[in-house]
């Protein structure tokens, strides 16, 4: 029994209380972060009182602390997830979680003055997965997609299929872009660069976890990337998860 579990007391099931939880806790808090850095930075105007930004700076800095916290949390869970122990595969309407995400999102994304839309391809399949599972992957991408597109910018979440390929779900914006070298990390196993962790203000987590969670899903991982063009994030799943309707 891992360290989680036995602060839960509970086994899998706790484990899966204490992801829910996260999950819960992470939106409002990831508001609290991009708000704070909005007033630090002063981005709509002066803020008059340098006491007002070391406010809004001690904010940011607490609130970035608690969010790293959920995040090994959803780690932890998601490793748990991912070998299979607490997976439970069925049936989804994948058009239903991809805009359930959207819609959960879209007051966070218009906070940071982000753009934030789904594409909802025709002709789709039911597909075979663990919900829970694959809106941690959805979560995870678009609040990574956040963190790197400015305000202004864009982030779409796609989903579309054709008759005898995969049926994909794309994440892309149009914010900062990697190097080549931070792609070509993004797309091993390798842990994110320091620099890519400043600039996002984040742990570097999210995009491993993303990518075990795929894996124990049945599913693949695509990283795209052009600096100061944005990122795209392909998940793909074959014919053996996919239902006709």
């Amino acid at each position: 029994m891992d360290a989680l579990e036995e602060k839960d007391g509970a086994g899998r099931d706790g484990t899966l209380d204490v992801a829910g939880l996260a999950h819960e806790l992470r939106t409002p808090l990831s508001a609290i972060t991009l708000l704070a850095e909005i007033m630090r930075d002063e981005r709509l105007g002066p803020m008059g009182s340098p006491k007002y930004r070391g406010y809004a700076a001690d904010i940011h800095q607490s609130a970035s602390h608690a969010t790293s916290v959920l995040a090994g949390w959803l780690e932890a869970a998601g490793r748990n997830m991912a070998t299979g122990g607490s997976l439970e595969f069925v049936e989804l309407d994948p058009a239903e979680v991809v805009a359930g995400a959207v819609s959960a999102l879209s007051p966070l994304a218009a906070k940071a003055g982000v753009i934030l839309e789904s594409e909802i391809g025709l002709g789709l399949p039911r597909l075979i997965a663990d919900r829970r599972s694959l809106r941690q992957i959805l979560d995870n991408l678009i609040t990574n997609s956040m963190k790197f597109t400015p305000p202004g910018g864009q982030i779409s979440a796609r989903v579309a299929y054709l008759p005898g390929r995969d049926m994909v779900i794309e994440i892309s914006d149009t914010g900062d872009g990697m190097t080549p070298a931070e792609l070509a990390r993004a797309r091993s196993s390798a842990p994110p660069s320091e620099a890519l962790r400043l600039r996002s203000g984040g742990t570097g987590a999210g995009l491993a976890l993303v990518r075990a969670l795929a894996a124990a899903g049945g599913a693949r991982l695509r990283v795209d990337s052009v600096i100061g063009q944005g990122t795209t994030v392909t998940v793909a799943f074959g014919s053996d998860r996919l239902l006709p309707v």
